[in-house]
């Protein structure tokens, strides 16, 4: 006994319950939030192909982990829930799996930074603590930007500042080998801070042993991803607006310098100008460094 289950042109999943020939047809929806982390879809069955309607109320909610399911349906429900979670075959599982990974990554593609939803950002340590943050952190199932070296494949990951007075172009890359579809997980992974506007590197860390260096890692994105500047750019923008409408939407002082930041829920105040610090004077990042040596 199997269940099988197929994709129609109509974005409907057919299934097939053998030897029996019982055939159904369901819509899916996942959940529309793309912050969110849950591997959850339902699935609503809306008739029978060969036994003519089936009870209206019947859906299973499948975890794409554990394929829990949860149905209505009457005395029907069960028995069709019962077999799906003990027979549907691996190719209809990876199936569902590769359905939903889509349907995110369109919710992703479809997302609008200037009106939300927005995730809730740490302002005290996005400003006072100079806290960077992935970008699939934010969006967690953003297909990986992949490289291949030495017929190996690695994820990037990658890291921006967006503190709203900082002018820096750049974002760290992490680089994570990939094997059989997921991230090896190690504690440290090799990284660099990567300049889009220069196409230019800096400030390489934990490459030590590795088994190549980041100038064959950055000539192999620009071979492989060849508007690798463009999509950082576009996803550190991205980041910025959407922090700078939360920020506004929390009433979050927008002033300058640190110290002046408030936390979401203050009443905004009036706009200080600062002017730009010179090439010779600290960072107003917070790194320490001088503004010529950091994001000047």
């Amino acid at each position: 006994m199997a269940v099988t289950v197929a994709l129609d042109g109509n974005k409907r999943l057919l299934w097939q319950f053998s030897p029996d020939g019982l055939e159904l047809v369901s819509g899916f929806k996942v959940c529309e939030n793309p912050f969110c982390m849950c591997r959850e879809m339902t699935v609503s069955f809306i008739k029978d192909g060969r036994q003519g309607p089936l009870i209206p109320d019947l859906s299973l909610d499948l975890d794409l982990d554990n394929i829990v399911k949860n149905t209505g349906g009457g005395e029907r429900g069960p028995s069709i829930n019962s077999r799906i979670n003990g027979e549907l075959d691996a190719d209809g599982l990876n199936l569902l799996k590769n359905v939903f990974r889509v349907t995110k990554a369109l919710q992703d593609g479809n997302y609008n930074p200037e009106t939300g939803p927005f995730p809730e950002f740490d302002v005290e340590e996005i400003e006072l603590g100079s806290q960077c943050t992935l970008y699939r952190d934010i969006f967690p199932w953003n297909p990986w930007l992949q490289i291949s070296i030495e017929n190996k494949t690695y994820a990037i990951d990658d890291s921006y500042c967006f503190r709203p007075w900082c002018p820096c172009t750049s974002g760290f890359l992490f680089l994570t080998p990939i094997v059989d579809g997921k991230k090896v997980k190690k504690p440290q992974y090799p990284s660099f801070m990567y300049d889009y506007r220069s196409c230019s590197w800096s400030k390489p860390h934990g490459w030590k042993g590795y088994p190549f260096t980041p100038e064959t890692a950055v000539a192999r994105m620009a071979e492989q991803i060849p508007d690798i500047a463009y999509i950082l750019k576009k996803r550190h923008e991205r980041l910025k607006t959407m922090y700078e409408r939360y920020r506004e939407i929390n009433g979050v002082d927008r002033r300058f310098p640190l110290e002046n930041t408030t936390l979401p829920g203050a009443t905004p105040a009036s706009v200080i100008n600062t002017p730009a610090p010179g090439r010779n004077d600290p960072c107003p990042c917070g790194s320490g460094k001088k503004y010529k040596k950091c994001c000047g």
